[in-house]
């Protein structure tokens, strides 16, 4: 089995910006997204990463502290530099995905697969589907 890295975002992927429970990261950290406890993304995100043993490592200006205790998955690390990034795709990885709903702003490798989900939204059902997809090497 392949090994597999999710780079992922977490304003507009995770969470949406038209939520009615919320949960406001701290100020001293930038913007003060929201995230909703465990929304149903969340947990069919989840379900993949348990799936396909997937390492997830945050792209976003999220703090794994502020962010773990509001997902069931591990995260293995933070990147915020696309070069630091592109290093761990290079070495460690067979799969590498970005999910972002700001992903056409970088200048991505072809090996490296997107979900770009609206932001409005973050994450729906077409985001998994074409997520298990490039997983399963269909897309």
């Amino acid at each position: 089995m392949n090994k597999i890295a999710i780079y992922l975002d977490v304003d507009g992927v995770l969470n949406q910006y038209d939520s009615n429970q919320r949960i406001y990261r701290k100020k001293k950290h930038g913007w003060g997204g929201i995230m909703d406890p465990f929304p149903k993304k969340v947990l069919r995100l989840n379900k993949l990463i348990k799936k396909y043993n997937i390492d997830v490592y945050l792209f976003s200006a999220w703090h794994t502290e502020e962010l773990q205790p509001h997902v069931p998955f591990k995260i293995k690390g933070e990147l915020y530099k696309l070069d630091k990034l592109f290093e761990i795709m290079k070495v460690d990885y067979d799969l590498n995905i970005l999910i972002d709903d700001e992903a056409d702003h970088y200048n991505v490798p072809k090996d490296f697969k997107i979900i770009q989900p609206y932001y409005e939204y973050g994450l729906v059902k077409k985001d998994f589907r074409n997520l298990e997809r490039i997983i399963n090497g269909i897309w």
